[in-house]
């Protein structure tokens, strides 16, 4: 018989007796050997005849094993590139026992722990007959991530927010990041500036991640440059304040004040704080003193304060100032008398010659126009 399903592996032998040699062989297949072999299954009949013509028949079946069949069940590999795959198959027909061969080198019969792909499995039986079957192990498709982000408007501020978009694999998806408190939604909120990473895992359990960084702006740092008043406590001083960082343009605030030009006039000496607001609401901060000079005294005297009638007086300022004084300038200028000075306009020490009891007034003005005044009576008397 046959050893293999739908092999020619069979063999048949005609034994001839009595009639008269010699004899012929003739079989339903034509062929006219008494011995047959490579035949597969098969109804097969001979006829013999001997040398006198006279005839006889006979028949016997060649029989084969039942064909080898293999059927399989597939177990998809449950992520993306995972080893989470199997395939086991059942194998009927041929002739127990038998043996396998994978093309990944396997010869188990199931296949466990293998990646998506074409696995070909060939069976042999005892009799080394073979069958062969292909299987495809699935698998979903890779989670593919993207990020949005918000950034965070100032420096240091803790309003930025990522977003996650998850798309393939297989849904839901939940979310892990590594934030402090660890927060599961797909958009991390109100965070500060850095890098920050997200775990994504769909309904299989399989993980995707990717990192994403927050960038903030620069700090609004402001400078100034101050410029003292000329003159004790006058309102002359002033401040020029540079802003960099953040996002231009910028507002200015002091005392209250707030302008689009970094340039505030008419400060008195003092300690004062420049505020600088960018437009994403950022502020950045600097103080400074705005300085006068020392005050400028003047102390008037006379070396006569009573005088007779007709009589005159030499009138003495005694002036100090940190700048150069450039002027004295008397009242009643009607009654000065600037004979001993060489300038009438910067005469520290004039005559006086009133008629009557007087109030002189002196007022002293230095190089950066700061000015001081003081007051003496010259008393007129007749005796």
């Amino acid at each position: 018989n046959a050893t293999c399903y739908g092999g020619s592996t069979g063999t048949l032998v005609a034994n001839p007796g009595g009639g008269t040699v010699p004899y012929q062989f003739l079989w339903n297949d034509f062929s006219t050997d008494p011995v047959r072999a490579g035949i597969s299954a098969g109804h097969y009949v001979v006829l013999l005849t001997d040398s006198n013509n006279c005839h006889v028949y006979d028949s016997i079946d060649i029989t084969q094993p039942t064909d080898i069949s293999i059927t399989g069940l597939v177990n998809n590999a449950t992520c993306f590139n995972a080893p989470t795959g199997g395939i086991n198959i059942s194998v009927t027909g041929g002739t127990p026992n038998y043996s396998y061969f994978w093309t990944n080198g396997a010869t188990t019969e199931d296949l466990s722990g293998i990646v998506a792909g074409v696995y070909t499995v060939t069976v042999f039986d005892a009799n080394t007959c073979q069958k062969t079957a292909s299987y495809t192990v699935g698998q979903p498709t890779q989670i593919y991530l993207t990020t949005l982000e918000d950034k965070p408007t100032c420096h240091g501020a803790a309003n930025g927010n990522i977003s996650v978009v998850a798309t393939q694999g297989v849904t839901p998806y939940s979310y892990s990041w590594n934030t402090t408190p660890v927060q599961t939604t797909a958009t991390a909120s109100d965070i500060s500036a850095g890098a920050y990473t997200v775990v994504v895992t769909d309904h299989n359990g399989c993980t995707a991640s990717i990192t994403d960084s927050l960038v903030a702006p620069t700090a609004v740092d402001v400078t100034t440059q101050a410029f003292g008043t000329k003159c004790f406590n006058t309102a002359t001083g002033y401040v020029i304040a540079t802003a960099t960082g953040g996002h231009a343009p910028y507002l200015y605030q002091l005392n209250g004040s707030t302008q689009d030009s970094s340039v505030f006039h008419g400060l008195l000496p003092g300690h004062y704080i420049v505020l600088v607001t960018d437009e994403n609401g950022c502020q950045g901060t600097s103080s400074f003193d705005i300085t006068q000079p020392s005050q400028m005294t003047v102390h008037l005297s006379a070396t006569e304060q009573i005088i007779l009638t007709g009589m005159k007086t030499e009138l003495i300022a005694n002036a100090t100032s940190t700048q150069p004084i450039i002027g004295y300038i008397w009242n009643p200028d009607s009654l000065m008398d600037y004979s001993l000075c060489t300038d009438a306009h910067n005469c520290s020490t004039p005559y006086a010659a009133p008629r009557t009891s007087t109030v002189f007034t002196v007022t002293v003005m230095n190089s950066d126009s700061c000015t001081v005044s003081d007051t003496i009576t010259i008393y007129v008397t007749n005796t």
